[in-house]
């Protein structure tokens, strides 16, 4: 497997993860189906977005890029889950 590819699923796997956190504390407040569906193209855009990143970049910043977007997933969901 490719180093680029590697960064790719790392960097999703950072991104599920922060999704996790802030979903355990977005679910709670769902109470009619838009926000159901609003929270999971949230979900999905966020996980496009690592998608985005890797294929747009280029060179030495391709491994880097997903993880760098993951990394930011990861906190933006710890920081709502402990706030």
């Amino acid at each position: 497997m490719k180093q680029d590819r590697i960064g790719l699923l790392v960097g999703w796997a950072l991104g599920i993860i922060g999704l996790w956190f802030f979903d355990y504390f977005l679910y709670p407040t769902i109470d009619y189906f838009g926000k159901l569906v609003f929270s999971v193209a949230i979900n999905i855009f966020w996980i496009w977005l690592v998608w985005i990143g890797w294929k747009l970049t280029t060179g030495k910043w391709k491994p880097v890029t997903p993880l760098i977007i993951g990394l930011l997933e990861l906190g933006a969901g710890l920081y709502i889950y402990y706030s």
